[in-house]
């Protein structure tokens, strides 16, 4: 059931999956401080505000270039309150270097007019993937320093929370580092460590990861990622179980592409049992959930997405105890079909204490992030 990596690496590009086609060829550069236009006098003193995280995130993912575009960002926004969303993940810094212009003033006086409006706002930054070929070293401090800094630019200018993601080592079909295996996964606990006291604990704002559809179900050592670790040092864990990479068969699933309710729920229990009796674990459940028209990666399979298929998702999350979820299209592009369906939100947030009821056939994902 394998694809050639060109071939998907193509198709996910082709659909934004993991937005090559936009984020790779789109860097913003602030102006030297030269160059940069003085503040004229007349604007108004912007005052920062953060808000507190919302009950259940409803959220839709935005790219550096969607949010540079005006027209692009208006269609977001509009979708959103027409949709009653109430949280945006905006990339701040993404793989190919993208880097969001924390001086512009322009941009500050956006975050706050979100805020008037309601709407949560969480930074995305791309932890150590730096472009489809190269990543940073998980084990550099300097790299961590970086994070550490861009976090609290992302803040001051007005965003309430963090989202970390490749918050990893490359996987097989990824760039490969020289770090032995058995060093990997000390490496990124440290660095989740390091997050927790240098982001979440010194500026008292809420992180959270993204982790790799199949780590979350078991380990892979090759990778350094434990949900394990993550959950000891993040409010919030975000999976990404989009049915679409899940290989056929999983979960006892024929095609899982084809049955997203039972897809996500079946990943979401799964993996989640592992921690939830963690008394040292601090996170909470929030997942991706797929907003892109792709049934199958292995073999490759278009599917034209509906709000059923949406919808289903979102069911999945709550009944797996989810505290949130988010939104996933490459493209920042959300119709309105998307949001046609009807789903009791939960009125508390329960936890999910039983071992599923998966099948014990070994799920495969190529889940991007």
């Amino acid at each position: 059931m394998r694809t050639s990596y060109a071939v998907i690496i193509f198709a996910l590009a082709l659909f934004g999956v993991k937005e090559l086609a936009l984020k790779n060829s789109f860097t913003i550069i602030p102006q030297p401080e030269a160059e940069r236009p003085a503040v004229q006098q007349s604007k108004p003193e912007i005052k920062v505000t953060h808000l507190s995280t919302p009950q259940i995130v409803k959220g839709l993912y935005v790219t550096l270039y969607s949010f540079e575009s005006k027209k692009k960002f208006d269609e977001v926004i509009s979708a959103a309150e027409r949709n009653k969303i109430n949280s945006l993940v905006i990339d701040v810094k993404s793989d190919g270097n993208s880097l969001f212009d924390f001086n512009n003033y322009d941009v500050k006086a956006i975050l706050a007019g979100l805020h008037e409006k309601g709407i949560y706002l969480i930074a995305r930054a791309v932890a150590f993937k730096k472009s489809e070929t190269a990543w940073y070293d998980p084990a550099s401090k300097e790299r961590w320093q970086q994070l550490a800094g861009i976090s609290k630019k992302a803040i001051d200018l007005g965003f309430d929370e963090i989202n970390f993601d490749y918050v990893r080592y490359g996987g097989p079909a990824e760039a490969q580092s020289q770090t032995p295996i058995e060093q990997r996964r000390p490496n990124i606990q440290a660095f989740f460590e390091f997050l927790n006291k240098e982001v979440r604990q010194k500026y008292g704002r809420p992180i959270s990861a993204d982790i790799f559809g199949i780590t979350f179900i078991s380990p892979e050592a090759g990778i350094g990622q434990r949900m394990e670790d993550a959950a000891r040092n993040f409010d919030y864990i975000m999976p990404m179980p989009y049915p679409s990479h899940w290989a056929l068969g999983s979960f006892n699933i024929a095609h899982p592409g084809n049955a997203p309710y039972q897809t996500v729920y079946q990943a979401l229990t799964t993996g989640w049992a592992r921690v939830v009796n963690d008394p040292s674990r601090i996170a909470q459940l929030r997942s991706w959930i797929q907003a892109f028209g792709i049934e199958s990666i292995a073999p490759w399979k278009l599917r034209t997405y509906t709000g059923q298929d949406v919808g289903d998702q979102i069911k999945a999350c709550y009944d797996s105890g989810c505290v949130g979820w988010a939104m996933w299209n490459g493209f920042s592009t959300y119709p309105d079909s998307y949001f046609e369906f009807s789903v009791q939100e939960p009125t508390s947030t329960p936890e999910i204490y039983a071992t599923s009821t998966a099948s014990s056939t070994s799920p495969t994902s190529t889940s991007a992030h």
